[in-house]
């Protein structure tokens, strides 16, 4: 089935790279992606004519934003994907963390602190010293004592909707000093909505040391993200993007057979509790050898790295087919109908043809066990 998509996107005549990606795999299927900027859909100056679907993707918008977006895209009859409030599930750490609770999944310890909207406001309009008078009050009255940073017990930040995790430290805190420092910083800095601040131990992952070209040694995580569609994990790749790797690199961010079926058995669990249908899990390999989830994100703004985009995208528009035929599939949790209509050796053709079969496949990316 061609299909012919709307994609909405923050800004005009600025694709992120995803959305290049996208708009490659659709032309290698013969679909057609009609790019439209969030600001000419909400002001009426463009209208959405003979689309079969909306996608809203590729950009890191708020949620206020979003669901301005998708009730605009409702307005004018169509299906927008993912709904609303099935991308919320996964975008808010409070909701979907008492499903992985509720399942059993191990996570680090964690404590969810909600902000006042003052304190917010404190950080928005740069008010350092309110700001860190209230979130003081805030962190003795609310912060479990087993989660206070120290020396010895390093601590991991974020706010509640997403992480900037560009640099391996720069979420971490030994002292309140560096906490209050670094959530302001992060505050002030989001483009998304911030309610809470999260505030959990340190996973304690494994490191790979990344060899480059310049003889130095770079230390990365060993984090994997695995992208959901449909209620069916698809592929998985390694966290960070790596360039001309060498073997010890190599063998340090290979996920290895047990890893990978650990994170499998966890996934399994995890599908039949999540409304949203497009989403990422995010895997950490503990010091303990233990697979661990560090957070659940939507798939609209998830990025791709290591030839997983033709993957990716392929498997998405193979689903917007069947939503294109019951737009109220979405209304409910995935029923596993797509599981049947997944076909893996043309997903693997896609992949070849468009990335030339590229040697990192099956290193830093791949598919699930069967």
């Amino acid at each position: 089935m061609t299909l012919r998509i709307a994609n909405i996107e923050r800004r005009e005549n600025c694709k992120s790279k995803i959305v290049q990606d996208l708009e490659k795999t659709a032309e290698y299927l013969g679909h057609q992606i009609d790019s439209i900027p969030s600001a000419q859909l909400l002001d009426g100056t463009q209208r959405l004519t003979n689309q079969d679907i909306v996608l809203i993707y590729g950009s890191i918008i708020t949620n206020a934003r979003y669901s301005e977006i998708a009730q605009a895209v409702q307005n004018q009859g169509l299906t927008v994907f993912d709904k609303t409030e099935n991308m919320q599930q996964v975008h808010s750490m409070e909701k979907y963390y008492d499903i992985l609770r509720e399942q059993g999944i191990p996570t680090p310890k964690t404590a969810i602190i909600p902000l006042p909207a003052e304190i917010v406001k404190y950080a928005k309009t740069g008010d350092v010293m309110s700001f860190i008078l209230g979130l003081e009050d805030v962190l003795t009255a609310k912060l479990p004592e087993e989660l206070t940073p120290s020396k010895e017990n390093r601590i991991f930040l974020k706010t509640d909707k997403r992480s900037s995790k560009i640099k391996l430290n720069r979420n971490f805190a030994k002292d309140m000093c560096a906490l209050q420092s670094k959530a302001y910083y992060m505050i002030r800095d989001s483009r998304q909505d911030v309610g809470s601040l999260v505030i959990r131990e340190d996973a304690k992952l494994q490191l790979a040391y990344i060899g480059k070209s310049d003889g130095v040694k770079r230390k990365r995580k060993r984090e994997y993200r695995f992208f959901v569609i449909g209620g069916e994990p698809i592929c998985w790749s390694f966290y960070n993007e790596i360039n001309n790797p060498r073997q010890e690199t190599i063998e340090k961010c290979k996920l290895q057979p047990d890893e990978l079926e650990q994170m499998k058995n966890i996934l399994n669990k995890i599908t039949p509790a999540i409304k949203s249908h497009f989403y990422v899990a995010d895997f950490g390999v503990k010091e303990n050898g233990d697979s661990t989830i560090i957070e659940l994100n939507p798939g609209y703004a998830s990025g791709i790295a290591y030839d997983c985009f033709p993957v990716v995208h392929s498997a998405l528009f193979s689903y917007l087919s069947l939503v294109k035929k019951d737009p109220k599939m979405l209304c409910n949790i995935p029923d596993g109908r797509f599981k049947e209509q997944l076909d893996f050796e043309q997903l693997e053709k896609v992949r070849k043809d468009m990335t030339g079969d590229s040697k990192k496949w099956g290193i830093f990316s791949g598919w699930l066990p069967k």
